[in-house]
């Protein structure tokens, strides 16, 4: 067996630290009904970080808060949008608007027809192979 080099685990006597640098970096083990500081030279520093957190938490909800309002507005909006009549819509739209939605028409009537001969096509097609 090789020969040991330390001394081993062995019990620290518990005793003042005399020097105050020292003694905020260190974590106190009595516990004198005051909460524990891990590197903080009071409780206080520690209380107000959590205290400011609270705060910022609260700032975001708040931020949150009013983005779902803002989303329940707009979506009120398009709900009562929906119930005027199209007719109604139109009237309030600009310009820019009104030519988008005369292209977006134009496509919508390319596209049915283009759909319609299609089954015209293949209704014309599936007549002939069932008239013999």
């Amino acid at each position: 067996m090789q020969n040991k080099k330390s001394k081993g685990r062995q019990k620290i006597p518990m005793k003042n630290i005399e020097k105050q640098d020292n003694l905020y970096a260190s974590f106190s083990k009595r516990r004198m009904g005051n909460p524990f500081s891990f590197f903080h030279p009071n409780v206080d520093a520690v209380v107000s970080r959590f205290q400011n957190l609270n705060m910022e938490l609260r700032e975001k909800l708040d931020t949150i808060e009013d983005i779902e309002i803002a989303k329940k507005q707009s979506y009120d909006e398009v709900i009562e949008a929906r119930h005027k009549g199209w007719w109604e819509s139109i009237e309030q739209l600009n310009v820019d608007k009104v030519s988008t939605f005369e292209a977006r028409l134009e496509t919508f009537v390319f596209n049915m027809q283009n759909r319609l001969n299609q089954l015209e096509i293949g209704a014309s097609s599936s007549d002939l192979g069932f008239n013999v």
